[in-house]
């Protein structure tokens, strides 16, 4: 009998390790995005990274969610290569959604490291954009509401212009965490 168990444990090792790999590769997990809309357009960004600069807690501002002095840096979103469909309505917005990961409670504060207090804020002009957002760049109200149908000469090379910053969601320098920040920003072509 001793020897029947001498000779069935490392068959039984064998099942039990096996069955922990298996186990172990028995799921996996993918995010996957897209998007449907009456036009396409190709995103076309004027710079493919920025570099804020190096700073201090002590160089950001006593109200939170203020822009480094120094910090902030332009460029531009174009749309290029249009299309629109045959079924597109006579009337809509075509533009940018802005996406990216924030600190927690804070939108408009990008950052992937969702443990700092420190992020970029992102503007259009003078608005600040929070995730999620559109950013309008061509308005058709169609010939019935006395504006003009959609057209690919109009959607194509429309351009905004966006500025990046450092900024802090706390406006106390000890509280202030350092490291780097990091993050990306997508800009996804809608029209609606």
């Amino acid at each position: 009998m001793r020897k029947s168990l001498y000779a069935i444990a490392p068959i039984t090792l064998l099942l039990m390790a096996a069955s922990g790999t298996a186990q172990a590769a028995a799921s996996g997990k993918i995010d996957i995005t897209g998007n449907v809309s009456h036009g396409t357009c190709d995103v076309k960004m004027s710079h493919p990274a920025l570099n804020l600069g190096n700073y201090t807690a002590s160089d950001f501002p006593s109200t939170a969610k203020t822009a480094v002095a120094g910090s902030e840096r332009s460029f531009s979103v174009s749309l290029e290569n249009c299309t629109l469909s045959a079924t597109a309505p006579v009337a809509g917005v075509a533009g940018l959604i802005v996406t990216g990961p924030t600190l927690p409670l804070d939108a408009d504060v990008f950052n992937a490291n969702d443990a700092a207090t420190t992020g970029v804020q992102l503007k259009a002009g003078a608005t600040v954009i929070s995730a999620n957002d559109k950013v309008d760049m061509v308005e058709f109200e169609g010939a019935a509401g006395g504006g003009t149908d959609a057209n690919v000469a109009d959607i194509n090379g429309q351009t905004q212009t966006f500025t990046a910053a450092l900024v802090a969601n706390t406006g106390t320098p000890a509280s202030i965490t350092g490291g780097l920040v990091s993050t990306p920003i997508m800009f996804m072509y809608d029209y609606n």
